[in-house]
C-alpha cells in the first residue's frame, strides 16, 4: 500500500489516523506503524477494510499520487 496515497485519502475525508483505526476496528498504534513506510506491507483483509471504509477499489491504495508541477 503506498502510504502517501492513503494519507490524501484520509485528508479528503477530513479523518485522522485515529478515525481510521476507530472505523476499521484496529489500534491506533497499528496504523502508525503503517504510516512509517512509503510502502506498507498489510494483510489483505485490513486492505479490504480500509478501502470499504474509504469508499474506493482497493488497487487504488497501491496506486501512487500524480506529480503535480512537473512539466
Amino acid at each position: 500500500m503506498d502510504t502517501r496515497t492513503l494519507r490524501a485519502h484520509l485528508k479528503a475525508k477530513g479523518w485522522s489516523q485515529s478515525e481510521l483505526a476507530r472505523r476499521i476496528g484496529v489500534s491506533r498504534q497499528a496504523i502508525s506503524l503503517w504510516f512509517k513506510h512509503e510502502r506498507a506491507s498489510l494483510r489483505s483483509d485490513h486492505l479490504m477494510t480500509i478501502a470499504k471504509a474509504l469508499g474506493v477499489a482497493m488497487h487504488t491504495l497501491f496506486e501512487p499520487l500524480p506529480a503535480f508541477g512537473d512539466n
